[in-house]
């Protein structure tokens, strides 16, 4: 398949079907041979159709108001190129494309209305129409490519000031750092395998980030995961993991259904512990991936399980140290790495999601020692996923105290993250 017939394919999965970015390439991908050159070209175009896809949808809807679906993604990917991607250059093969699609599926339409939305994607300043307030929640929906539920959301518990420069950091690409995998090299041997296609001044140890200044960094990256010598971390994460003391003694669990490094950089930080850490699993799925992959990672210091909240203590036989909780939640730390997470958010899930937040808290609180801690971390922004959920817990739960709490927006400077994480202490009981 050529690239924008590929592409089309792929949006209509992705849009039509709600079949998520990677999967929807990955499966095309293994249907056919393309080269790396291919691959990166169709990523491209299909995600420069997504973070675009609520203004190229309403610019649609305004010239061709009854296309459907999988007509439209003809369009995103017209609207991708002349208007981003391709912008000065002949666009002449991708509206032949589009008219060809068209006829393909018997859509009939006028041919100077669609002259008239190649020329307006070419030549106006601001893609949003005129007519929309620029002070309104739709122009701010159009402008950065979010729901309009989130953009309500975030302007009430944020205020509109923060949430307006959160709007903007979304809107932009993000710095992925990674930690190195200390279970299969240390950090000076990275240093002499990679040479300086990473920068190693992040703060925090064995935590790097791919070098702008190196056209090899993006295929070394590539290389060092596939190797397991690297996974991807945040800043914030690593700074909480920091902040903690634990023993060689200590025992541990984990749940780590949202944050895929949580129970990685916990493998290589206590590697020397005494005990087998705990780590459970809320989906089948991700219990496989970590099965799959926990000797190419080199962990032998793990066990692992797949448990919704209600059945933790199947899994863990006697109350622990420390507990790790990252269940499910809305994680909006995937607006800025996922092209198409807008899309398929939807909010009316978020209750679900508090609920079983809250039910992970109330089933871990028996399974802590008295003096012991639990260790909530989500990559939310959401207060009802965070601070109010974590209030709540403790008006019920007077045996915990709250030893230390914070909220990183992606607006810090210094962790630039979607992260919210709450240390709980469960106080002794003298005897």
């Amino acid at each position: 398949m050529k690239p924008f017939e590929t592409s089309y394919e792929a949006l209509k999965s992705i849009v039509g079907e709600d079949v998520s970015f990677s999967l929807a390439l990955k499966h095309l991908f293994s249907q056919e041979k393309y080269s790396a050159k291919e691959k990166n070209e169709i990523s491209v175009i299909v995600g420069c159709a997504l973070r675009h896809y609520y203004i190229f949808d309403e610019l649609i809807s305004r010239y061709f108001p009854d296309l459907d679906v999988y007509s439209r993604c003809a369009f995103y990917i017209l609207m991708a190129e002349v208007r981003f991607l391709n912008k000065d250059g002949d666009n002449s093969e991708v509206i032949e494309f589009v008219k060809e699609t068209l006829k393909n599926n018997k859509v009939e339409y006028r041919e100077e209305q669609f002259d008239v939305l190649v020329d307006y994607m070419k030549t106006n300043p601001v893609l949003i129409p005129q007519d929309v307030d620029q002070t309104s929640v739709e122009y701010v929906h159009y402008r950065y490519n979010l729901p309009i539920p989130i953009v309500k959301m975030w302007m009430k518990s944020l205020g509109r000031n923060t949430a307006y420069h959160l709007f903007k950091v979304f809107s932009r690409s993000i710095t992925k750092y990674f930690r190195i995998n200390t279970l299969k090299m240390d950090e000076a041997t990275f240093k002499e395998t990679y040479g300086d296609s990473f920068c190693y001044d992040c703060g925090v140890d064995n935590v790097v980030y791919p070098s702008l200044e190196k056209p090899v960094s993006k295929r070394d990256t590539n290389v060092a995961i596939n190797k397991c010598h690297l996974f991807s971390t945040t800043l914030g994460l690593e700074k909480v993991l920091d902040s903690l003391d634990i023993k060689e003694t200590d025992t541990v669990a984990a749940l780590s259904s949202s944050l895929t490094p949580l129970y990685l950089s916990l493998a290589t930080r206590l590697k020397s512990n005494l005990n087998k850490i705990d780590v459970i699993f809320e989906s089948g799925a991700d219990y496989y991936k970590a099965t799959k992959g926990i000797h190419g990672y080199g962990i032998e210091n793990m066990r692992f399980y797949t448990a919704s909240p209600s059945s933790f203590i199947t899994c863990i036989s006697e109350p622990v140290d420390y507990f790790f909780l990252s269940p499910k939640n809305s994680n909006f730390e995937l607006f800025r790495l996922s092209p198409d997470y807008a899309l398929h958010f939807k909010v009316d899930t978020l209750d679900a999601l508090i609920e079983n937040e809250k039910q992970s808290l109330e089933e871990a609180a028996p399974l802590v020692k008295e003096g012991g801690k639990i260790i909530y971390v989500i990559p939310t922004i959401s207060h009802k996923e965070g601070k109010t959920l974590v209030s709540d817990f403790l008006k019920n739960h007077e045996e915990f105290s709250l030893v230390e709490e914070n909220q990183f927006l992606p607006i810090d400077e210094e962790y630039n993250c979607s992260l919210y994480y709450a240390i709980l202490a469960k106080e002794r009981t003298e005897k």
